[in-house]
C-alpha cells in the first residue's frame, strides 16, 4: 500500500517537468546557426540530380525553342530569358545519361554565362544542411558531378554548372578557325 508522504506518478511527472522547464533557463542558448543550402531536385535522361541554386539564374518550362545548326548533338537550340537569347543544351546529352528521345520540358538558365540547360523533370527544391553535402567517391564521380547531396535516403549527383559551361566555353574556342582566334 502507498504511503501518503509518496508521490504518485502524475506528482513524478509533473516535478520532471518543472525541474526540465527550469534547467532550460539555466543552459546557454545554442547560437551555432545550421548553414542551409538550396537546391533544385531534377530528373535528366533517367537519372536524379541536383543544381545549386545559387548557379541557376532561373528556372523555366521549355516553350519555344529556335532551332540552331551544330555539329554538336548535346547543342537543342535557342531560347530567350528576360530578354536575352541564350544557347540551350540538352543536359541528358553532356552527362551522358542517354541520347535525347523527347524534348525535355524543363530549362535554367546559368546565373554566371549565357547558358541554358534542358532536362526532363523539375520535382522541387530542397534546402538541406551542408553536412547532407559530399564529395563523390572516385567511383561515383562523374564528368560535371563531383558532390553528392543525401536527401532523405536518396543520393544525388551535384551538377556542376560552372564546369559545364567551362567546357563547352573550351570546346567552342578548340573549334573556331585558327584565323578568328589570332589576335592582330
Amino acid at each position: 500500500m502507498k504511503r501518503d508522504d509518496e508521490p504518485d506518478d502524475a506528482q513524478t511527472r509533473a516535478l520532471a517537468w518543472r525541474e526540465a522547464f527550469d534547467q532550460s533557463f539555466v543552459r546557454a542558448p545554442d547560437d551555432r546557426k545550421v548553414e542551409r543550402h538550396d537546391f533544385l531536385a531534377i530528373q535528366a535522361g533517367g537519372g536524379r540530380y541536383a543544381l545549386r541554386l545559387s548557379e541557376v539564374t532561373g528556372l523555366q518550362a521549355l516553350k519555344s525553342l529556335t532551332p540552331c545548326p551544330s555539329r554538336r548533338a548535346e547543342l537543342l537550340g535557342l531560347s530567350s530569358f528576360r530578354g536575352q537569347v541564350l544557347p540551350v543544351y540538352d543536359l541528358r546529352v553532356l552527362l551522358g545519361s542517354g541520347t535525347a528521345r523527347e524534348r525535355p520540358a524543363w530549362w535554367v538558365a546559368a546565373r554566371d554565362g549565357p547558358l541554358g540547360l534542358a532536362f526532363d523533370v523539375f520535382e522541387c527544391h530542397l534546402r538541406l544542411p551542408g553536412d547532407a553535402i559530399a564529395r563523390a567517391g572516385a567511383a561515383d564521380s562523374r564528368l560535371f558531378t563531383g558532390e553528392t547531396l543525401r536527401s532523405g535516403e536518396q543520393l544525388r549527383p551535384i551538377v556542376s554548372i560552372p564546369s559545364i559551361l567551362q567546357r563547352i566555353r573550351e570546346v567552342v574556342q578548340q573549334q573556331r578557325p585558327q584565323h578568328l582566334t589570332e589576335k592582330n
